[in-house]
């Protein structure tokens, strides 16, 4: 592969022997089942950097490794992508959903996401650096669509990525049964609504991730968005943040155990329901509270 743009229509491996830029379109569109990409070192740029890019007025759509459809084994490892609206998209199409791997992937300076996946199940985004993104590092984005699906995004594994230094989220979950662990997610929420990992899905593991100094004055480590129920969140590091890990309002049977968090400038751990509601709240190491209600 040697030219943006390529269509990838039939199932096989296909690898680039040159880097791929500037590309004035999409970078590679990945069209059929079976599609396995490497990009062998590798990478795939545009111009729409956040530094000239502003995600929120921008009418770019270029993507850098697009996969739209209801597609299976699609997989895409070992290069950059750089300065496209996304850096890799990945869109079922309910009632199917795409089934995904991303491993030992580069994506910096994307204008809007790093990665960002929707309508898609049984995934794997691993190993791979996610910084500097103009929004989100990665996203996994609930479209809810009434007597199909909701959310639709579910059974996605997240582990062992860098997803630090994101004007936003550095993982940004609407899912349900997403598995969150051994991330690094540092230094994200430049944005006033941002953290290190934002959870607005139930039934979610978020399991050993480090959420260390996402911005002040109001950036959180880890923040359990209202509604939510479910999640178990443990062995975790919040340090430096506004609010280490933070449980919103008319969140339920939640629990939150053996975490680490210090140093945090509002509080360590907070639970905004009163005495916890039916949030458990178990052996965490921690200086600050909002309630006593949290052990």
């Amino acid at each position: 592969m040697t030219t943006c743009g390529q269509v990838l229509g039939a199932a096989g491996d296909y690898e680039l022997t040159r880097d791929l830029e500037p590309c004035e379109g999409d970078g590679v569109v990945i069209a059929a089942n079976g599609v396995h990409l490497t990009l062998a070192g590798h990478t795939i740029s545009r111009v729409n950097p956040p530094s000239v890019c502003d995600f929120r007025t921008t009418t770019a759509k270029q993507v850098g490794v697009r996969a739209q459809g209801p597609f299976t084994n699609v997989r895409i490892n070992g290069g950059i992508v750089t300065g496209f609206l996304n850096g890799i998209e990945l869109v079922g199409v309910p009632p199917s959903f795409i089934e995904f791997t991303v491993t030992a992937m580069t994506l910096t300076n994307n204008c809007a996401l790093g990665i960002v996946a929707v309508a898609a199940q049984n995934g794997l985004i691993a190993t791979s650096v996610v910084k500097g993104n103009g929004e989100d590092g990665i996203a996994l984005v609930a479209e809810g669509i009434s007597g199909i699906c909701n959310p639709c995004i579910q059974n996605i594994t997240v582990e062992s990525n860098d997803a630090s230094g994101n004007a936003r989220f550095g993982i940004l979950n609407e899912g349900n049964s997403i598995t969150m662990r051994e991330n690094i997610v540092d230094d994200n929420a430049a944005l006033p609504t941002g953290a290190g990992i934002g959870i607005f899905g139930s039934n979610n593991t978020i399991d050993r991730n480090s959420a260390n100094n996402n911005k002040l004055p109001s950036g959180f480590g880890i923040i359990l968005e209202q509604g939510v129920k479910g999640n178990v969140i443990t062995g975790n590091t919040a340090n430096g943040n506004a609010t280490g890990i933070d449980v919103e309002l008319n969140t339920s049977s939640n629990t939150v155990r053996g975490n680490i968090a210090h140093g945090n400038s509002s509080a360590d751990l907070s639970d905004v329901n009163p005495a916890c509601g039916s949030n458990t709240w178990k052996n965490n190491n921690f200086d600050t509270a909002n309630q006593g209600c949290i052990h």
